[in-house]
């Protein structure tokens, strides 16, 4: 009985130990975004791309918002943004990890 203990004991340290190698948090240095040119005209899309720095940061999460929706919206297609009247907005990235912050404008205009 007391080899089982021992065994099982053994199992539990063992898996103890795998289980806390696990990678240590790499934090976020910086984040940046781009507006894929910065303007649009009403009805068309661009794409904003965020790129959160080390690559390999463990937490790549971030929160990303339009201050004014009325000018330009996300589709729900992913990052991609439609103009929606005419005017100048911007688009605000915030990381989860650190808070780091980034913005970048996006014009709207009519089409000629």
């Amino acid at each position: 009985m007391s080899r089982k203990i021992l065994l099982i004991l053994s199992l539990v340290i063992s898996i103890f130990a795998l289980s806390s190698c696990g990678q240590e948090h790499r934090p976020v240095d910086w984040v940046d975004v781009t507006c894929e040119g910065g303007a649009v005209f009403i009805g068309d899309t661009i794409v904003v791309e965020v790129l959160i720095s080390p690559m390999d940061a463990t937490d790549q999460g971030y929160s990303i918002s339009i201050l004014d929706p009325s000018i330009a919206n996300f589709t729900g297609n992913a990052l991609e943004v439609e103009g929606i009247s005419v005017g100048t907005t911007w688009v605000n990235v915030y990381t989860d990890d650190g808070n780091y912050f980034n913005e970048c404008s996006i014009t709207v205009d009519e089409q000629s």
